[in-house]
């Protein structure tokens, strides 16, 4: 086991060593630059414990990538799907050479039951990032929500006669009402 480097992570600075050997079962993968760790969409069976290099996190979206956010040295992750059941929402690419320490989603459980240091922070950095991407989503919206105003507006200034129709088809049933009001008034 790795207690050595696992005992400089954040994560597991307040775990014993008896506790780290007991408690946080893994194995040790290392990465090379360009290398994937996981692909969007790919069932989320394990949780990360980063020790050594840089995992970009990304989605490719309309054809083009949008970098979401990095995973360094001390720093964990893939709670989020793991704990909620879902697929991963993103991708993660080796950005450098990397060391990770895997952790199978059985350990991940065995590891929550039982060291309540890990736990905790745990279920913090959780809760941080589903904050993270409760916000985003909403930013999202909004401007999914602004583009659709804009296209609104520029079909309407690119399209004068359509504006120009309604208009007079507007002010001839003012006119006709107009008409029918001004009858009504005279008799």
């Amino acid at each position: 086991m790795i207690i050595k480097e696992l005992r400089e992570i954040d994560l597991f600075s307040d775990t014993s060593d008896e506790e780290l050997e007991e408690d946080v079962r893994g194995v040790l993968i290392e990465l090379k630059k360009g290398d994937h760790l996981f692909h969007e969409g790919d069932d989320a069976v394990n949780f990360y414990i980063f020790l050594e290099g840089t995992l970009e996190i990304y989605r490719i979206i309309r054809g083009e990538k949008l970098s979401i956010g990095f995973f360094t040295k001390g720093m964990s992750g893939g709670e989020v799907p793991l704990l909620s059941g879902t697929r991963h929402l993103a991708n993660g690419i080796a950005v450098t050479d990397m060391k990770v320490f895997k952790v199978d989603q059985d350990d991940f459980w065995y590891m929550l039951g039982n060291c309540s240091t890990a736990r905790g922070k745990i279920l913090s950095n959780m809760s941080t990032r589903i904050s993270a991407l409760t916000h985003l989503s909403f930013q999202r919206e909004k401007l999914a929500s602004l583009g659709t105003m804009a296209a609104g507006l520029a079909h309407e200034l690119n399209n004068p006669a359509s504006a120009a129709k309604r208009t007079a088809e507007s002010l001839a049933n003012t006119i006709h009402e107009f008409d029918i009001f001004s009858t009504e008034i005279l008799k």
